[in-house]
């Protein structure tokens, strides 16, 4: 007699959907991923929901912990982990590139302001003002690019924009 058992096939971590039906359905998926997921992967999975929570909050979507939580778990619900942190590594650089942007246009702005040669406190206010957004600049540029490499190196360019891949 033969028996034919179902192959029991093994899904990766990262490939696991998402269960956030509920608030205790979400609680209960993320103890199982912090079993499952290697240590680095928890951390990014975290990071990534940390991070729609600001998207969250920063595009007027929900206000309040209870509305934010909730928006948050219709958004990730029936993904799998690396599409979270997919989406979540996309908010981040959507914050980083409209930080470069804002820090451009100061810095613009503060290199075409024109203030007398006999006021020296002034123009020492203004060098050390551009010297600070020089400085936030190249941290703002560096971060879009870290995530953008990092995005690529995990196989998430499929979340980037066509002009940015």
């Amino acid at each position: 007699m033969l028996f034919f058992l179902p192959a029991c096939t093994r899904v990766e971590p990262m490939d696991r959907t998402v269960d956030s039906s509920t608030y205790t359905s979400f609680t209960m998926w993320m103890n199982h991923a912090a079993e499952d997921l290697a240590p680095e992967q928890l951390a990014d999975l975290r990071r990534a929901l940390q991070q729609m929570r600001y998207a969250i909050m920063a595009d007027g979507s929900a206000s309040g912990s209870d509305a934010v939580e909730t928006e948050l778990m219709e958004r990730v619900n029936g993904h799998t982990v690396r599409d979270v942190i997919g989406m979540g590594l996309m908010a981040e650089l959507r914050r980083a590139t409209a930080e470069r942007d804002e820090v451009t246009k100061f810095l613009d702005r503060d290199n075409h302001a024109w203030v007398p040669d006999y006021d020296y406190k002034k123009r020492m206010e203004l060098e050390h003002i551009i010297e600070v957004h020089e400085a936030r600049l190249k941290a703002a540029t560096d971060e879009v690019s870290d995530l953008r490499a990092r995005m690529a190196a995990d196989g998430l360019s499929g979340f980037l924009p066509a002009d940015a891949r």
